[in-house]
């Protein structure tokens, strides 16, 4: 008889190397922003907040108030 195949399971072999891939990603991500956590907010990023908070605002009042 000859030698009995080794089956593979190429499935689980994509799925396993796309978990691998992801995780270093997810891990190396998380080292990158761990230290920037808790600083203030930039000027920039303070005047997008405002703007979408108003323009929020804006909406309620056309929908509600100015029927």
């Amino acid at each position: 008889m000859g030698k009995k195949r080794e089956t593979r399971n190429k499935a689980r072999d994509v799925i396993g190397d796309y978990w691998r891939a992801n995780r270093e990603i997810n891990e190396k991500d998380y080292e990158a922003t761990r230290n920037e956590k808790g600083k203030p907010l930039k000027t920039n990023e303070k005047i997008w907040i405002a703007v979408i908070v108003v323009g929020a605002i804006l909406i309620v009042f056309k929908y509600f108030v100015w029927n």
